[in-house]
C-alpha cells in the first residue's frame, strides 16, 4: 500500500518558497534615549494673580538629552510600532517628589519636533523599571505631526500623586497608518523629561515648590552595607546598656 508522505522534497521545496517569498512581518522600531541631570535648561516658577484676588503658582523644570543622543532610521512606512525606551543614567534613578497640595504634571516628549499635546490614543504597553514607591498612572501617544520633513513626536506622561523613582520606562506605541516618513540617521531627535506643578484658588502669593522632579544617585551597595552595621552596632548598644541596667537594678 503506498502512504503519501507529507514531508517529501517536494513539500519541503514549496514551503521554503512560500517562506521566501511570502508577506513578511516587520519588526517594531526601537529607540532608546537617555536623560542627564547635567543637561538642566530650564527651572521657572511664575505666580500669578489671575483672576484678581486668587493667585496661580506653576512651577516647570526640564531636563534634555544629552547631544551624543543616538540616530534613527527607521522606516515607518512598514514598521507601524515605535517602542521608546527611556532610561536615566548609569547609577542614577528619576525621582518624582511632587509639592503636596499641587497638581503635579510629568511629561517625557521624544522626537523631532516640539509643542506635542498629550492625549491617550495608540498606547499598547508601558512599564517602570526599577520603581520604589506608587506608580503614576502614565498615557501615551504617538503623533503624526509630518510636514513633508518626517516630523513626528511621541509623549508619554500623566498626573502624580505620590513620590516615586525609577530607573527606565518603556512604552509600545501604534504608528498612525498615513504616517510613512523612512528615516536614515535622523539627527535632530530630541528628548525632554518636564514637570509642571500648578495650584489656584490661593488668597497669597504660593511658595516656590522647588526641584521636585531631578535624577539622583543610587545609593552605592557599600554605603547601604555600612548602614546595615550601623544600625546593628547601635541595636547591640542599647542591648548592652539594657542589661547593665538591669544588673545595676538588681544589685540595689
Amino acid at each position: 500500500m503506498h502512504t503519501y508522505n507529507r514531508f517529501s522534497p517536494l513539500v519541503l521545496l514549496l514551503a521554503a518558497v512560500a517562506v521566501a517569498f511570502g508577506p513578511r512581518a516587520h519588526a517594531a522600531i526601537t529607540y532608546t534615549a537617555s536623560l542627564d541631570q547635567s543637561d538642566l535648561f530650564l527651572s521657572s516658577f511664575e505666580p500669578e494673580e489671575d483672576p484678581p484676588g486668587t493667585f496661580e503658582g506653576r512651577s516647570t523644570i526640564q531636563y534634555a538629552s544629552p547631544p551624543n543622543q543616538p540616530l534613527l532610521s527607521a522606516d515607518f512606512s512598514s514598521d507601524k510600532q515605535f517602542v521608546l525606551r527611556i532610561e536615566a543614567p548609569a547609577g542614577k534613578v528619576f525621582s518624582i517628589t511632587p509639592p503636596v497640595g499641587w497638581q503635579s504634571l510629568v511629561t517625557f516628549d521624544v522626537g523631532t519636533v516640539t509643542d506635542t499635546p498629550l492625549s491617550t490614543a495608540g498606547q499598547t504597553d508601558f512599564f517602570f523599571e526599577g520603581g520604589t514607591g506608587t506608580p503614576p498612572v502614565f498615557d501615551g501617544q504617538f503623533e503624526n505631526q509630518d510636514d513633508g520633513e518626517g516630523d513626528f513626536a511621541v509623549t508619554l506622561g500623566g498626573l502624580v500623586t505620590s513620590p516615586f523613582t525609577f530607573t527606565a520606562l518603556q512604552a509600545t506605541l501604534n504608528v498612525p497608518q498615513d504616517y510613512n516618513a523612512v528615516l536614515v540617521e535622523e539627527a535632530d531627535i530630541f528628548a525632554v523629561w518636564t514637570g509642571t506643578a500648578t495650584i489656584d484658588g490661593l488668597d497669597a502669593q504660593p511658595a516656590d515648590p522647588g526641584l521636585w522632579l531631578q535624577i539622583v544617585n543610587v545609593p552605592e551597595p557599600t554605603s547601604l552595607a555600612l548602614l546595615g552595621v550601623g544600625g546593628l552596632l547601635m541595636a547591640q548598644r542599647r542591648r548592652s546598656r539594657t542589661r547593665l541596667m538591669v544588673v545595676k537594678g538588681g544589685k540595689r
